[in-house]
């Protein structure tokens, strides 16, 4: 299951693809998530797929997941996807 855009992390302007219908904001964010879910299971270790897995408009439930796997908060989760991205 691919995973999609996400507020949580990208805040860019949306530009629309004509052929699709997708944002850019969609499309580049797929292989940036890739990336970063390669970045966070080389940190943890512990962490699966399924626990990684991003649905659009479900960024609370990924946030809960990570938390209950990592025991960390939910602003130190972001912070440390933030730090992770750069």
């Amino acid at each position: 299951m691919a995973p999609h855009g996400t507020a949580i992390i990208l805040k860019r302007p949306a530009t629309r693809l004509h052929t699709t219908g997708a944002t850019m904001n969609e499309l580049q964010f797929k292989g940036e998530w890739n990336e970063l879910k390669g970045k966070l299971k080389q940190k943890y270790a512990q962490l699966t797929d399924d626990d990684l897995m991003y649905a659009k408009g479900k960024e609370d439930e990924l946030l809960g997941r990570l938390q209950k796997k990592l025991g960390q908060k939910q602003d130190e989760i972001r912070k440390m996807i933030a730090e992770l991205q750069q």
